[in-house]
């Protein structure tokens, strides 16, 4: 039964937007960076992983409890002051901005190099971040029931490709279980636990949510299904690629739709899949660019977000078609600057903020 539109999203909602977000990455530009440090045990590192980003998960709940009808925003100006925390909440729009930026410009390469060759880049980025716009612009309600409703369909269909491949995995692919050595991968894990960086960003939306119940029960599902479908799917990786020839494949889920074969008639199914793709894509940066929007009307007391998001998507475009290659923009860009350095710095704030939260209230300050 639909709950009546009151502008907040509920459970379900939630739950949809944290799935479609971060699971969305097993398909784009991640899986490369992972499988190149994790190597045959890279399935080990989204477990390990998960427990890491559960601390400030938890402790961002912990936070959002204590300071209600607050967001992100809000409580790092209430715990950090107004000077401190306006230097904060720029360097987390700097990188969500450069993160939308980065990531619309891989799938625009993936779309490019796999399906749409002879395309220039600019007109897929233009559709792509259009769309994106068109649906953010609806508001935070929307978007979580629109992600509510795809998301099955493209959690079905990802369990059927799954499913009718699994005649070609290989179990012994996956030993050594331990991979490059355990050491290495806690060490690999800390440096990318940040792909689940949207466990904090989220909380920008925490307002929009009808209850704290509800965005802690959404949360604490998604980490658990999150960390699970990642595991699986990067193990499949393994299983069917090998290592260290999965490594030299640079899209492996695009590559994944290219081998099922089922009956004669269809001779190519990646077009199936490329339309729910897609989909998850737009919900994805629509997302994006209303965490950018809730970000800027939090800093500056804006109360409408829909003057802010053309700008921003004007400058997501620009930025995404900065750099000139894949490499530039997965392995250096992504990875150095946003997955181990904007976004360490963002998913370990709920410590810092926490632990200031408690020194202040000790001492009364």
């Amino acid at each position: 039964m639909l709950q009546p539109a009151d502008g907040k999203v509920g459970t379900r909602e939630l739950f949809a937007i944290f799935l479609i977000s971060i699971g969305i990455k097993l398909s784009d530009g991640t899986p490369m960076l992972l499988l190149e440090a994790g190597k045959n045990a890279t399935w080990v590192l989204p477990i390990v992983a998960g427990g890491i980003i559960l601390v400030p998960t938890l402790l961002i709940l912990s936070l959002l409890k204590k300071y209600k009808n607050k967001n992100l925003v809000d409580i790092i100006f209430i715990v950090t002051g107004k000077y401190i925390g306006f230097i904060i909440c720029l360097i987390i729009l700097f990188a969500m901005i450069f993160a939308n930026a980065l990531n619309q410009r891989t799938t625009v390469n993936i779309i490019s190099t796999m399906f749409f060759p002879t395309t220039p880049v600019v007109i897929i980025f233009l559709l792509l971040i259009g769309s994106s716009f068109a649906v953010a612009r609806v508001g935070i309600e929307a978007v979580g029931r629109t992600a509510w409703v795809v998301l099955p369909y493209i959690k079905v269909v990802l369990f059927l490709l799954f499913l009718l491949i699994i005649n070609e995995i290989h179990f012994e692919f996956l030993f050594p279980i331990a991979g490059p050595g355990l050491d290495v991968l806690i060490k690999e894990s800390f440096s990318y636990h940040t792909i689940f960086f949207e466990f904090i960003m989220v909380a920008l939306f925490f307002p929009w949510v009808r209850d704290h119940k509800s965005y802690k029960t959404a949360t604490l599902l998604a980490v658990g299904f999150i960390v699970l479908e990642m595991t699986i799917t990067m193990a499949y990786f393994v299983m069917l690629f090998d290592y260290p020839q999965v490594a030299h494949v640079a899209y492996p889920f695009q590559q994944l739709t290219k081998m099922l074969e089922v009956g004669t008639i269809v001779t190519s199914y990646e077009g199936f899949f490329l339309g729910f793709w897609i989909m998850a894509a737009v919900v994805r940066f629509s997302i994006y660019l209303l965490l950018s929007a809730f970000i800027v009307c939090s800093m500056f007391q804006l109360k409408d977000f829909k003057p802010i998001l053309l700008p921003l998507a004007c400058i997501t475009l620009l930025v995404g078609l900065i750099p000139e290659n894949q490499t530039e923009t997965t392995f250096f860009m992504r990875d150095v600057f946003l997955l181990q350095s904007s976004w360490y710095f963002v998913t370990m704030l709920p410590i810092l903020l926490w632990i200031t939260y408690k020194v202040k209230e000790r001492f009364n300050v």
